[in-house]
């Protein structure tokens, strides 16, 4: 399903809030609530799950470097997990070891001017930002390397199904991660205890069925779950 549709199924199992009900504004915050929500469980089940990678410059005397953000259609970084450097032009990638800013025992200062090009680390802040030790002492483009799992952007109400990193087989649960909200924002519904009740089951039942799916393609190193179906 595209968003529409996510949208149109979680209305319809909702008991058929209709769009004068909810407006499309205020559900489709609750869609892309849901669909990080789901998007997360899912990456955390295998940090291969959605990997990409791309690398970036390393500048002369420069050890912090600003991670992608998704912004409009362009995917941002949700976990750096491998990141791999060059200080000489013979040299292989090396690998960087990621650390703490309190596991360090000297001053940063130190560690960017006197750490093994050998023995490289870096720490990450807010997730923004890498800083990397020692620090480069050349400008070379493409010398820095980072393997992460996708960041998704949010959804609008024209969002292909293309544009929707998790697969298919799990849009229903993105609707039906959305009915509390919903119906919370009911409140003039008599049953609405009970509705919640009814979602948060629904909830538990496609969520095992999304686990028990995902570890499969995690045994099978499969690219996607299409096959499954």
């Amino acid at each position: 399903m595209d968003a529409s549709g996510i949208i149109n199924y979680a209305r319809r199992i909702a008991w058929g809030i209709s769009e004068g009900q909810i407006d499309s504004d205020d559900i489709l915050i609750m869609l892309n609530k849901s669909y990080r929500d789901l998007y997360k469980k899912i990456v955390n089940l295998d940090k291969n799950y959605f990997w990409d990678k791309w690398t970036t410059d390393v500048t002369e005397d420069q050890f912090e470097y600003m991670l992608s953000k998704p912004s409009g259609s362009t995917y941002g970084i949700f976990k750096p997990e491998n990141l791999r450097i060059k200080y000489v032009s013979t040299d292989d990638f090396i690998n960087v070891t990621f650390t703490d800013w309190d596991m360090l025992t000297e001053t940063p200062e130190r560690y960017a001017e006197n750490q093994s090009t050998e023995e490289p680390f870096a720490i990450i802040t807010d997730n923004k930002f890498i800083h990397i030790f020692p620090t480069p002492t050349v400008t070379v483009v493409g010398w820095l390397l980072i393997e992460w799992a996708k960041a998704p952007y949010d959804l609008t109400a024209v969002s292909t199904d293309e544009d929707i990193l998790i697969d298919p087989l799990y849009h229903e649960v993105i609707s039906y991660m959305m009915c509390p909200a919903i119906f919370k924002e009911m409140t003039l519904y008599d049953k609405k205890n009970d509705s919640l009740q009814e979602a948060e089951v629904e909830i538990q039942k496609a969520l095992k069925s999304m686990w028990v799916l995902t570890t499969k393609v995690i045994r099978c190193r499969r690219p996607n779950l299409t096959s499954l179906e």
